[in-house]
């Protein structure tokens, strides 16, 4: 006689329970993964090589091409602050990028481009956010599930260009609902991160490498 309306307090106490939790917030834990090297920048079309540092922009830090730099950056693999990032696997790490020049402050991308899928369930278009210029600046690292720990999850991999030619490169690695960005480019007014393939025009612009000299024959 009294089984029903018990069942049904439980129902209710346990509904009024899941409501009231809130959404657990993870911090990621990084470590460091190798060793602090400088960013190469280097052109697939006349082998060209020059490097990446920061710069006083706009009251910020930016990231430009240089002839010659001292800086060098360490990538901290990163624990995922929430289900929407990447985790490390044997293709790549993934986390941040941080200056060794300026403690505590991460290569921040200035957008990212959101997948939007097709009417009938295709790739769809592609949607830039911000609408800015996407120059890559320097920011506090984040710890939690943040726009701007969105614009600085990168990914951390070895690029073979050829058999015994293997360098390390970062990747902007995709957030759930983004697409990738491949490619680090750069010049003397900025650097943003780009998609790279055969049809697309910045494919032979400087790409960012990390190593203190981009392996020669490569």
């Amino acid at each position: 006689m009294f089984v029903i309306p018990f069942l049904f307090l439980l129902l209710i106490a346990s509904a009024a329970s899941a409501h009231g939790s809130p959404v657990e917030q993870r911090s990621a834990v990084c470590k460091p993964v190798g060793e602090a090297t400088k960013l190469v920048s280097h052109s697939v079309r006349d082998g060209s090589t020059g490097y990446f540092e920061t710069v006083k922009k706009n009251q910020g830090l930016a990231l430009v091409r240089a002839n010659s730099t001292t800086e060098q950056f360490q990538f901290y693999e990163c624990t995922p602050p929430s289900i929407n990032y990447r985790k490390s696997d044997y293709r790549a790490k993934y986390g941040q990028l941080q200056s060794t020049k300026h403690k505590g402050k991460c290569v921040t991308a200035g957008n990212y481009w959101i997948q939007r899928t097709g009417c009938l369930g295709g790739d769809g278009t592609f949607e830039k956010f911000p609408s800015d210029d996407g120059t890559i600046t320097l920011q506090p690292c984040a710890k939690q599930d943040t726009e701007l720990m969105r614009r600085q999850w990168l990914a951390y991999a070895t690029i073979s260009f050829k058999e015994s030619c293997n360098t390390k490169s970062v990747l902007q690695a995709s957030y759930r609902g983004d697409t990738d960005l491949e490619a680090l480019i750069g010049d003397s007014e900025k650097s943003h991160f780009s998609y790279i393939d055969g049809t697309n025009k910045h494919t032979h612009r400087p790409q960012g490498f990390m190593s203190n000299t981009f392996p020669k024959g490569c």
